[in-house]
C-alpha cells in the first residue's frame, strides 16, 4: 500500500522531488519547505489522507512531479511509485483513484535464488525487482529506472527510460546492463573483469548529471565474487553506455550499496561514491574509500581511506553503509560507516590516508552501532522516519552557520549533532537524542 499524508487546513506550494534524498547533494532536506513545524504536525492536523494498492514491496523512494501532462488525460500532480514486483505506477497525488498509468518491466527475481550466491540470503525478501530509486529528467519528461528480471534462467538488469506522461519507453530504451573493465581481480577472464548480473544488486538511487544517467551496483550480502560498479548511460540515447567504473579491478568486493542513498554530485558535476568492504591498496583497489571520480566517471580523481581500513574490512564495518552527504554552501562532505565514526572531509582535498585521519577536517565517534542514515534538516522541521536501513540527513545559512546532522540509533531514536562553521573553523558537538 502507498499511504498519502497531508496537513489539513494548510495550503502550501509543493516542490518537485525528482531524485532520491531531495537532490544530488543527498541531504535529505527540502530547503524550500517552510510550513511544517512541530506545532502543526500533530494528530489534529496531520495524518493519512488515503492509501492506494500496489503489487509489491516499495523500497525505492516515491518521486513527485507537478503538472505532468498525462496522455489523453490532461495535467496532474503525480506521485511515481515503483515496486519490487517490477511495476511502475503514476498516481494522481491529490485524489484517491486508480493509477493514471502503470507498466510492468518484467518478471522479478525470487530472492531465494540468491542463496546460491550468498547462502541463507535474507537481506531482501521475497523478490528483487525495482530496488534503487529512479530519477526524473523534467526537461524531457523521462523517468529512468533499473529493473532486475529472471528470464528463462537468465539474470538481467535493464535500464529503462519511461515517458512520465504515459509510461512508454523512450530514447532507445531499454538496454541490458553489461560492462567489463581491464583487470586481474575476482571473476576476471584473460585480463578482463565482467559485470555478472546474478552476483550484484542495484541498491543505490540513480543519479542524473550532465546528461548522463548513472546506476551503481553492489553485492548480495557478502556473496563473493563481486565488485562495485558505476555505469553511465547517455540520457537521450540509452543504448550508448558512456562510462564504466569498478573500484577493485585487481581485487574483489568494494560494493556500492550506501543503504540506498544515491551517488552524490556537486554543482561542478563531480561525482562522489563510498565503497564498502573489500581489497584496498589505494592504487588500483579502493574498498572502504570515499571517492571523487574524474569528470568522465571512469577513474579516481581523489580519495579518502580511514587509517584503520584493514580493521574495518576484517570486522565487517563497511565505510560504505551511508554514502556521501554534501553540505550546501561549503566544500564539506560528511559520511559515516558501520563502525559509528562520522567523517567530515574537504571534498576538494579528501585527505587520502593519514595516521589517525589527521589529514581530514574532522572525525568523531557518534555511536557504537553504526551510521546508515543521516540528514541535514531545515530548522523547525519535524523529524521523519529514516526507514529500516542504517544511512546521515543537512542546511545552513552562509559563512557562519550551524547545521544539525541527525543520525538514527538502533533504538530508532535520533542522535543530533550540531555542526558549526564560523570564520573557516569547523566544530561539532552532540545536542541530544
Amino acid at each position: 500500500m502507498l499511504a498519502a499524508t497531508l496537513i489539513s487546513g494548510i495550503a502550501f506550494a509543493q516542490q518537485n522531488v525528482l531524485t532520491a534524498n531531495y537532490g544530488n547533494a543527498r541531504t535529505n532536506s527540502d530547503p524550500n519547505e517552510t510550513i511544517l513545524t512541530p506545532s502543526n504536525v500533530s494528530p489534529a492536523s496531520f495524518g493519512q489522507l488515503f492509501t492506494l494498492p500496489v503489487d509489491g514491496q516499495i523500497y525505492a523512494q516515491p518521486l513527485y512531479q507537478q503538472n505532468v501532462a498525462i496522455s489523453g488525460n490532461g495535467a496532474h500532480n503525480v506521485v511515481f511509485v515503483e515496486t519490487m514486483h517490477n511495476s511502475v505506477y503514476a498516481f494522481d497525488a491529490d485524489t484517491p483513484a486508480p493509477p493514471l498509468w502503470t507498466v510492468n518491466l518484467g518478471p522479478s527475481v525470487p530472492t531465494a535464488n540468491y542463496n546460491s550466491v550468498a547462502p541463507t540470503y535474507t537481506d531482501i525478501l521475497p523478490e528483487n525487482g525495482i530496488l534503487g530509486t529512479p530519477v526524473i529528467d523534467p526537461s524531457t519528461g523521462t523517468l529512468y529506472v533499473v529493473a532486475a528480471t529472471l528470464e528463462n534462467g537468465r539474470y538481467i538488469y535493464r535500464l529503462h527510460a519511461l515517458d512520465t506522461g504515459s509510461g512508454a519507453e523512450r530514447f532507445g530504451a531499454p538496454v541490458i546492463v553489461s560492462a567489463d573493465v581491464a583487470g586481474a581481480g575476482d571473476s576476471s577472464v584473460s585480463g578482463s573483469v565482467p559485470f555478472i548480473a546474478v552476483q550484484h544488486i542495484q541498491r543505490p538511487a540513480l543519479l542524473l548529471v550532465n546528461g548522463v544517467v548513472y546506476a551503481a551496483f553492489g553485492s548480495h550480502g557478502d556473496g563473493a565474487p563481486y565488485h562495485a560498479w558505476l555505469l553511465g548511460y547517455s540520457a537521450q540515447n540509452i543504448q550508448n553506455r558512456v562510462s564504466v567504473f569498478n573500484p577493485t579491478p585487481n581485487g574483489g568486493a568494494g560494493a556500492f550499496w550506501q543503504s540506498g542513498r544515491g551517488p552524490a554530485a556537486d554543482d561542478g558535476g563531480n561525482i562522489y561514491v563510498v565503497s564498502s568492504n573489500g581489497d584496498t591498496d589505494d592504487v588500483t583497489n579502493f574498498s572502504n574509500n570515499v571517492l571523487r571520480l574524474t569528470p568522465d566517471a571512469k577513474s579516481v580523481a581523489d580519495w579518502f581511506s580511514p587509517f584503520n581500513v584493514q580493521t574495518l574490512d576484517d570486522d565487517d564495518d563497511d565505510l560504505g553503509s551511508s554514502g556521501a552527504l554534501l553540505i550546501p554552501g561549503t566544500n564539506l562532505l560528511v559520511t559515516g560507516g558501520k563502525q559509528g565514526i562520522v567523517y567530515v572531509l574537504d571534498k576538494t582535498a579528501l585527505g587520502h590516508t593519514s595516521a589517525h585521519n589527521a589529514a581530514i577536517v574532522q572525525s568523531f565517534n557518534a555511536g557504537a552501532f553504526g551510521i546508515v542514515r543521516h540528514r541535514v534538516p531545515r530548522r523547525q522541521r519535524p523529524l521523519r522516519d529514516a526507514g529500516q536501513e542504517k544511512n546521515p540527513h543537512a542546511v545552513g545559512n552562509g559563512a557562519n552557520r550551524s547545521d544539525n546532522i541527525f543520525r538514527p540509533r538502533r533504538s530508532r531514536a535520533y542522535s543530533v549533532w550540531i555542526f558549526t562553521v564560523s570564520g573557516g573553523r569547523k566544530s561539532s558537538r552532540r545536542r541530544g537524542r
